[in-house]
C-alpha cells in the first residue's frame, strides 16, 4: 500500500468529491446503455421499436450503432486517459464552474483503472487569464464561446499533467438526480447517523439534512445529499468519510443496474439516453463507446488505484491565504510534481518512493556567522513536505558550500525534492556509524543539511 500522506490511496474505497462520482457514474452507465442498445438491435433484429420511436440524437445513437466498425483510442503507451469533470449546471450557482476534474486512466489489455482527482482550489497558469483557480477553466471558456469548456478544459489538463488526455465526459447535478429516479432509486445501507446544519439549496442558501444507521431507499435528491454532504457530525464531515459514501452509492448503483432489466428494455433505456443527452456532454465516438462497453467486462473496477489530491503538510500542495481567498499551490513552481504523478499513476514503487518524502527526517544546521539561517531554511523544507527534527549551529561557522548528508541510502526521491530545494548542495552518502564518528550521536534523521554560504 502506498503511503497514505498526500493522497488517499485505497484499493477498496475511492475517495474523491461529490461530482466526480457521478461523472465515473455516468460514463459507466453510457457504457453499459451503450452495450444494452447493441446488444438489443443484434438480438433482436426483427423489433425495429427502437429504431423508430427515438428521433433526433437518439435515433442517431441507434443508427450509428446498427452500422458502427469497432474504433479505436487514442492510446497513451499502454493506457488511455479521460478527463471527467462536474458542474452544478444552469439551475445551480456558478453554472459553468468545474466543481469536481478527474482524470481516469485505464489498461485496456489488463483491466487495470487509476484516478487522480485535481482539487478546484489549486491555482495555474491559464493561457490569456494568467493565473486562477483551476475550477474556473471551463467557465472562462464558456463565457468566451458556449459549449467550448469541456474541450479547452481538456486541453488545458493535458498540457499541465504533460500526458495524452484525448477524451473527455462532463455531467452536471440534475442528470445525476433525474438517472436516479429513472432507475427508481437506490436501496442504500447507512453505517453512522449524521446530521449537516449546512447543506447548500438551490437558492443559495444552506438547510439541515439528517441521515439515520439502517438500509434505506433513496430518490435521486436524496442520494445526493448522501455523498454531497461536507459538513456532518459523528465523524461524517471530512473529504474522506464523504467519499466513502460516495463507494457505496457506486456499489449500490452497479446492483440497480444488474438486477434490473435496463439493458433489455428498449424504453428505459431511451428515457436514460434522454438525460444523458440533456446532461452529458463528451467527444467520444460511438464507436469508442462499443470499445469501452467491451473492455469494461475485464475494468477491475473494485480494484481501483485512486489518489486525491489534499492540502497536508506531506501533499505536493500547500495552502496559501495571502490573497485574502483559500489557494492550494504547488511546492514544485512547475507543476513537476503532479506530472510525475500522472504519468506514474499505475506504478505503486514509484509513487511508494515519491511520497516517502512525507517520511522523510531533516536535521538543519548552520554553518555560517549569519544568525537565524538554519531557522528560516528549516521552515521552508517544513512547508515542501519534510519533517523537520532538529535545528542547530554546526561545530564551525566557516562552511562556504552547503552539503547534503544522506544517512537514509533509500529514499531517492526524497533526496531529489531535498536537492531541488538546495541545488547548489554536495550530496555526501554516509551509514549511520559514520553520522555518529562526524556528528558525534547517532543522528535521529534521514538527511543532516550544514548550511553554507552557496545555496
Amino acid at each position: 500500500m502506498p503511503v497514505e500522506i498526500n493522497f488517499a490511496r485505497n484499493h477498496d474505497r475511492f475517495e474523491p468529491p461529490i461530482k466526480k462520482k457521478h461523472t465515473l457514474l455516468i460514463l459507466s452507465i453510457s457504457i453499459m446503455i451503450a452495450a444494452g442498445f447493441f446488444y438489443f438491435i443484434k438480438s433482436n433484429k426483427t423489433d425495429n421499436t427502437v429504431v423508430a420511436t427515438s428521433g433526433g440524437a437518439i435515433g442517431k445513437i441507434v443508427d450509428s450503432l446498427a452500422s458502427v466498425v469497432r474504433a479505436g483510442f487514442d492510446m497513451d503507451g499502454d493506457r488511455v486517459n479521460f478527463l471527467l469533470t462536474g458542474i452544478g449546471g444552469a439551475e445551480h450557482d456558478g453554472a459553468t464552474l468545474t466543481d469536481t476534474m478527474v482524470v481516469l486512466s485505464i489498461k485496456p489489455k489488463t483491466g487495470e483503472v487509476a484516478m487522480i482527482s485535481l482539487p478546484r482550489d489549486l491555482v495555474v497558469p491559464i493561457p490569456g487569464y494568467g493565473f486562477r483557480k483551476i475550477n474556473s477553466v471551463n467557465a472562462l471558456a464558456e463565457a468566451n464561446e458556449k459549449n467550448s469548456g469541456p474541450e479547452f478544459t481538456r486541453h488545458f489538463l493535458q498540457n499541465l499533467l504533460a500526458i495524452k488526455i484525448p477524451y473527455y465526459v462532463q455531467i452536471d447535478f440534475d442528470g445525476f438526480k433525474k438517472l436516479i429516479d429513472r432507475l427508481g432509486g437506490l436501496t442504500i445501507m447507512v453505517d453512522k447517523s449524521f446530521h449537516d446544519s449546512y447543506y447548500p439549496t438551490d437558492d443559495y442558501l444552506t438547510k439541515e439534512i439528517s441521515f439515520e444507521t439502517g438500509v434505506q431507499k433513496m430518490d435521486g435528491n436524496r442520494v445526493l445529499q448522501y455523498v454531497r454532504s461536507r459538513h456532518g457530525n459523528n465523524g461524517e464531515g471530512s473529504d474522506f468519510a464523504r467519499s466513502h459514501r460516495q463507494q457505496k452509492v457506486i456499489t449500490a448503483l452497479k446492483s440497480q443496474i444488474l438486477n434490473t432489466n435496463l439493458l433489455l428494455n428498449p424504453e428505459q433505456i431511451r428515457d436514460i439516453f434522454n438525460i444523458l443527452n440533456k446532461h452529458v456532454a463528451t467527444n467520444l465516438e460511438i464507436g469508442q463507446i462499443i470499445n469501452l462497453a467491451k473492455t469494461n467486462q475485464t475494468v477491475q473496477w473494485g480494484n481501483l488505484y485512486a489518489y486525491v489530491l489534499d492540502d497536508r503538510p506531506t501533499s505536493p500542495l500547500y495552502v496559501s491565504t495571502e490573497t485574502g481567498s483559500y489557494m492550494l499551490l504547488p511546492k514544485a513552481d512547475d507543476y513537476s510534481d503532479l506530472r510525475f504523478i500522472a504519468k506514474n499513476l499505475f506504478s505503486e514503487e514509484k509513487l511508494n518512493n515519491f511520497f516517502e518524502t512525507s517520511l522523510a527526517k531533516v536535521e538543519v544546521q548552520n554553518g555560517t556567522a549569519t544568525v537565524g539561517f538554519a531557522g528560516s531554511k528549516a521552515a521552508e523544507l517544513q512547508k515542501a513536505g519534510f519533517e523537520i527534527v532538529r535545528v542547530a549551529n554546526a561545530k564551525t561557522k566557516d562552511f562556504t558550500e552547503t552539503f547534503i548528508y544522506d544517512v537514509s541510502g533509500k529514499k531517492p526521491e526524497a533526496l531529489k525534492k531535498l536537492k531541488r530545494e538546495l541545488p547548489k548542495a554536495y550530496i555526501v552518502e554516509i551509514d549511520r556509524t559514520r553520522a555518529k564518528e562526524i556528528f558525534g550521536a547517532i543522528p535521529d534523521a534521514d538527511f543532516i543539511v550544514i548550511l553554507g554560504k552557496k545555496l
